[in-house]
Order: C-alpha cells, then sequence, then structure tokens
C-alpha cells in the first residue's frame, strides 16, 4: 500500500518514532509527506517535541506530585475504571 490518508500518515509518523517502519510503509509515508503540509508540520512538530525532551536533564524535570483533591478525585476515578472494567467485552 502506497498511499496512505493523513490518519494513517500521522499514526505511522508516530510509530515511526519508536520502531523503523517497513520500506512500503515508509516510502508511502514519504510519498504523502511530500504533498501534505498539514502532515509534514505534523512531522516537523513531534520530532521537535523530541528533541527537546530527549535534551531535558533528569535533574531539571521536577518532580510530580498531586494534592489534595486532586489526588483523591483521580484515585476515585482509577477505581472506578478498575471497577467498571470487563474483560469479557474487550
Amino acid at each position: 500500500m502506497w498511499m496512505f490518508n493523513c490518519r494513517d500518515v500521522s499514526r505511522l509518523v508516530s510509530e515511526s518514532m519508536d520502531r523503523e517502519l517497513s520500506f512500503t510503509k515508509r516510502m508511502g509515508v514519504r510519498f504523502h509527506l511530500m504533498m501534505c503540509r498539514h502532515c509534514a508540520g505534523f512531522r516537523h512538530q513531534l520530532a521537535r517535541i523530541r528533541k527537546i525532551i530527549r535534551s531535558q536533564d533528569e535533574e531539571n524535570i521536577p518532580p510530580l506530585t498531586m494534592e489534595g483533591k486532586a489526588r483523591e478525585r483521580l484515585n476515585q476515578l482509577l477505581k472506578e475504571k478498575i471497577n467498571s472494567f470487563d474483560p469479557e467485552t474487550k
């Protein structure tokens, strides 16, 4: 498959950041990126975000903390999600 739509390309561009795509997929994505400035912009933004994140020292990243009501609300939502999970529907 050489022709991909924008949805396919955005997914494949994201995947390509984590693993190598097959030759056919790489060529399809490259062809699409030559024709679609929106997807090319998305690829460029994703690459910049990845570069920025990789350039950050762990020391510069503040610890993730959550206080009070935010923590309680998140815990409640997680409990509800866990309790509503039905493996039969997956």
